[in-house]
């Protein structure tokens, strides 16, 4: 038995035989042509087909592993649709009378180069996007599909994967992967994780071949080739241990959040589509504290009109059979723009033209999202809150827009009903003013990932500050005890929906400051009802 050491990539313990992947990327040979509109025409029939496809594997993205993992893919639209590389690819064709495949090929490769070559991870972790980019586009020009897995469970191996190829492979007959570029952040182990498929980076798989027994400790970073039985079953025991873990937990679903002294928590769940219903439902989640909107309107040409969203909303609120479900109006801008929203690229994206501040500047988009709210709310509990709020004017400003979309309806005589109203406590300016926002809403629900990096003025997907990015620093922790004591002091609800609020290791801390509810993802609900348990 030989043990290799690599880089975690994505926790969980696989062990089976190795399947060698050659990949779907296409290595294109410069070719010589002589009707050059011929080939732009191709080209931009390929452009047209590959964003199709790549709207629907977004869609699927959103609704398999969720709307984080999901804008990997809406990253590449963007990529897709980018003039550098329409332009490379344009001058390359005329200028050097190449195929078509070969200008999208060369293009892939010229500006994969350039962002490889970045000494920042989240900028090196988009080289593999623009590759899959561009091999999409190849295989519209050439007409190739995507390499399938056969039916056997294999753990895969490759020099790198792409987001593409993780996607399109899926879950169900993949043991595990290992790669030997990449990293903790490339989107390819972002996916992986999200579809709880263990990977280790890192490793020479030039020692690996196709039918070898390995076995894949994802949360040791560490590959065993031919592995010995001793090791095999010390890993399996793990296996085993996680799984008791997790029935003990099942037996909690539908016991009652409440500590040992008897003080009632409330446990809703985020979620980022439609689809992730289910999972609240499956883990005992007692309402949804957090819905993403942002799902129905990214990854498509043009905003969903009214009915499309009113019928999702409602299918939610009905699906929850009367639990509180809180959907948080749109939170586009910057790093998640819309292609039908006139917005520029901006340098600091989280700092600029985002949330509250579009939607209040596009109204009718905002009025459209409320009226949808408030029909839905005429079959469930719907509640409505805001984000990126820093002042009570904004505040103000969209509660009249709320007002107007209500009678709006009214005069129409369309059904709806009545909604709470909240708002998103994720800025510096939003905690310093809580006392005076908490007599304007019902509720307030403390984003933790956005307030950290605006507080500590570090950018959350940047790597070289991640030892800055202190989701538990005290500023923090103050901010929030400050938040839960203005809230209360107005009589009103306070929830934490960011992921601090589902680290176990604050989770007393966050109780006996007061903190009325928990919103996490579907998947910690049980631990986190199992930790509430067990505070005195």
């Amino acid at each position: 038995m030989k043990q290799v050491q690599g880089i975690q990539a994505s926790e969980g313990i696989a062990i089976g035989k190795v399947k060698i992947y050659q990949g779907a990327q296409p290595v294109v040979e410069p070719q010589r042509v002589q009707d050059v509109r011929k080939e732009l025409a191709l080209y931009e029939f390929a452009c047209r087909e590959a964003t199709l496809e790549l709207e629907r594997v977004y869609r699927q993205a959103m609704g398999e592993v969720g709307k984080q993992a999901a804008e990997i893919f809406e990253a590449q639209l963007i990529l897709l649709q980018d003039a550098s590389f329409d332009r490379y690819i344009r001058e390359k064709i005329i200028g050097e009378q190449v195929s078509a495949s070969y200008a999208v090929y060369s293009a892939g490769e010229h500006f994969g180069a350039i962002l490889g070559a970045m000494p920042d991870e989240t900028a090196r972790a988009r080289r593999m996007d623009m590759k899959d980019v561009a091999g999409r586009v190849v295989r519209m020009l050439e007409q190739r599909s995507q390499e399938e897995t056969e039916q056997e469970c294999y753990v895969i191996v490759s020099r790198e994967m792409t987001p593409g190829a993780v996607m399109t492979l899926g879950k169900d007959k993949v043991l595990a992967y290992i790669t030997q570029n990449g990293s903790y952040q490339s989107h390819a182990a972002i996916l992986a994780r999200s579809m709880e498929i263990p990977a280790v980076t890192g490793v020479d798989v030039s020692t690996l071949e196709d039918g070898m027994e390995v076995a894949v400790d994802g949360e040791q970073g560490v590959v065993y080739l031919q592995p010995d039985e001793a090791t095999c079953k010390e890993l399996l025991d793990r296996v085993e241990e996680q799984k008791r873990l997790e029935k003990a937990r099942k037996a909690l679903i539908g016991a009652q959040t409440v500590t040992l002294s008897g003080h009632k928590v409330g446990l809703y769940a985020n979620i980022g589509s439609r689809e992730e219903v289910q999972a609240v439902i499956d883990n005992g989640g007692e309402g949804i504290g957090l819905l993403r909107t942002e799902f129905l309107f990214l990854g498509r040409s043009q905003m969903p009109e009214e009915e499309e969203q009113y019928r999702t909303y409602r299918y939610i609120a009905e699906q929850m059979q009367g639990k509180k479900v809180v959907l948080r109006t749109l939170d586009i801008g910057g790093d998640k723009p819309a292609s039908y929203l006139p917005m520029e690229q901006e340098e600091n994206p989280a700092l600029g033209y985002r949330g509250i501040r579009i939607c209040l500047q596009h109204r009718e988009l905002f009025l459209t999202q409320l009226r949808a709210v408030l029909r839905a709310a005429a079959y469930g509990q719907v509640a409505v809150m805001f984000p990126m709020i820093t002042s009570v004017d904004e505040v103000r400003k969209a509660k009249e827009c709320l007002k107007e979309a209500r009678e709006q309806l009214q005069a129409a005589g369309v059904s709806y009903g009545q909604v709470q109203m909240g708002i998103m406590i994720e800025t510096p300016a939003a905690v310093m003013l809580a006392e005076e926002l908490a007599k304007e809403v019902d509720f307030f629900s403390i984003g933790t990932n956005d307030l950290t990096q605006y507080t500590l003025a570090a950018d959350r997907q940047n790597p070289a500050v991640r030892q800055v990015y202190d989701t538990r620093h005290p500023a923090i922790m103050k901010m929030i005890e400050h938040v839960v004591a203005a809230a209360h002091k107005a009589g009103i609800t306070v929830s934490i929906c960011g992921e601090l609020g589902g680290d176990v290791t604050v989770t007393e801390q966050f109780v006996h400051m007061g903190m009325d509810i928990f919103s996490v993802s579907p998947v910690k609900l049980l631990e986190i009802r199992e930790r509430i348990r067990s505070i005195s």
